[in-house]
């Protein structure tokens, strides 16, 4: 949070924009994974936990909007942070005769996209793993793994030309996928003081002669 803040405090200058707050926050593929929420500048938040004895995916998102407010285009640089507390667990069934597997992982993604056309794919994308877990089981035995995340990271999605009065929609994401063949995985990002920050979208405007 000090790194983002002395960003934005970098930033309070005319040819770079900051977006501390987004217009919303969702989940899919069931907005009810929202277990509560706060949009606030540079303060936005969620929690959710998520389980499941298959293979499955979550995701909750942070929606930024910007206008290009000139009428030529404009090239913009985003980047994105994103601050997670939580506890991935994977729990493997005891084994008789086949080996048992039950893997979590949740990973933190960046993605801009098109709002002129409605692009049904996002433009530019970045990710970056926020921990992993797997549990092994064989042998008559069962297997059980777990791993605290307390992670930072910084999301760059790349360069890209917004056109003139044009507007864009960024989605900064937490992502949790499952995968087990005999046993349940899990994901919590609710208890306590766990949960998911996105504090900022922000970038430098570059103007383009067109």
């Amino acid at each position: 949070m000090s790194q983002c803040e002395a960003i934005l405090e970098a930033f309070d200058q005319p040819d770079y924009v900051s977006i501390a707050e987004p217009f919303l926050i969702w989940a899919t593929p069931r907005s009810n994974i929202l277990s509560d929420s706060q949009i606030a500048p540079s303060d936005s938040w969620a929690k959710f936990r998520v389980s499941s004895s298959d293979d499955d995916s979550y995701k909750v998102s942070f929606y930024y909007l910007w206008t290009n407010p000139n009428a030529n285009g404009v090239v913009i640089n985003p980047f994105a942070f994103v601050i997670a507390t939580g506890l991935i667990e994977a729990d493997a069934d005891r084994a008789y005769f086949l080996v048992n597997t039950s893997n979590a992982g949740a990973k933190a993604d960046f993605y801009l996209w098109q709002w002129w056309d409605q692009s049904q794919a996002p433009i530019l994308s970045a990710s970056a793993s926020l921990g992993h877990v797997s549990a092994l089981s064989e042998y008559f035995q069962a297997d059980s793994e777990s791993r605290s995340i307390a992670a930072a990271v910084r999301l760059d999605a790349g360069t890209f030309l917004v056109p003139g009065n044009s507007t864009t929609v960024f989605e900064v994401a937490v992502s949790v996928s499952f995968e087990s063949n005999t046993g349940t995985a899990s994901a919590d990002f609710e208890s306590g003081n766990f949960n998911v920050t996105c504090p900022v979208v922000a970038f430098p405007v570059v103007q383009t002669p067109f």
